[in-house]
């Protein structure tokens, strides 16, 4: 977490630092949600060289995920190195499920934050490529310890 001076999100301080964690740490894709306006900051990353996937955060594309993320902590293949944030924000969490079985996270309290959480979940989708139709191209490619391989 970084936090910023003023009132307003700086999107170019946004994706500067983006495109330098890319380059460090070898990001090959950046999951982002289009329907909260980061089609902006998405442009401006595909420019500098990142692969962009668009992950809405509906229903249908959460649910595949969500059970991902269940089964993967259940196997306790998830680690975050006790960071405190996360641990907070996994505390917030709740999952919503409609009478269809169709699953979304939700933070009950107002006070309450789960973004690094849901940033989460958008990576793991854009690992599985859940599309809004609920496919998955996890269904089509190989899984090694735990990773997709493409």
């Amino acid at each position: 977490l970084e936090l910023t001076e003023g009132d307003v999100i700086d999107h170019d301080r946004i994706v500067a630092q983006v495109l330098a964690d890319a380059e460090t740490y070898g990001v090959r894709q950046v999951a982002y949600d289009p329907n909260w306006g980061g089609d902006r900051v998405a442009v401006q990353l595909e420019a500098g060289g990142v692969e962009m996937y668009a992950f809405r955060q509906s229903k249908r594309m959460m649910t595949p995920v969500l059970s991902e993320l269940d089964r993967l902590l259940g196997a306790r293949l998830v680690d975050h190195g006790d960071n405190p944030l996360l641990a907070w924000c996994a505390a917030n969490l709740e999952v919503l499920t409609s009478s269809d079985g169709l699953m979304i996270p939700i933070k009950p309290k107002e006070t309450g934050r789960i973004d690094p959480i849901v940033a989460l979940l958008m990576a793991l989708g854009s690992d599985l490529r859940v599309d809004d139709d609920g496919d998955s191209v996890y269904e089509t490619t190989e899984r090694e310890g735990g990773l997709l391989t493409l």
